[in-house]
């Protein structure tokens, strides 16, 4: 299956789990003991991508900044932002064509595998 595939299944797959999560109340970030599980401590779709897109420009997608990137896209795409799902799509896609080429291995299969 191809990335593009996976990031697919993985949205359509998670999306009612992570919804319900960012719509719980619950202290904002990903959960200890099930790291599938998000709450959102934005309120809405545009300010989570807003959120995001402010990171890559100042510190870049990289490592460091992998888990806020995801966490702001994952809850920018569930909250009805195109531009989240399409980030999520993109960053799916960068970190396992990385971790394909050998590039980064500990960090970028480590992020691809989360994605």
């Amino acid at each position: 299956m191809s990335a593009l595939g996976l990031a697919s299944a993985f949205v359509r797959t998670s999306a009612a789990l992570l919804f319900t999560a960012c719509l719980s109340g619950n202290t904002p970030g990903y959960s200890a003991s099930s790291p599938t599980e998000i709450t959102c401590g934005c309120h809405d779709g545009q300010s989570c991508y807003d959120a995001a897109a402010e990171i890559d420009k100042t510190r870049g997608e990289n490592a460091s900044t992998g888990e806020e990137l995801l966490y702001y896209s994952q809850c920018a795409c569930f909250q009805g932002s195109m531009a989240g799902c399409n980030t999520l799509g993109h960053f799916a896609k960068d970190w396992v064509n990385a971790c394909e080429r050998g590039d980064d291995i500990a960090n970028s299969c480590a992020i691809a595998g989360f994605v």
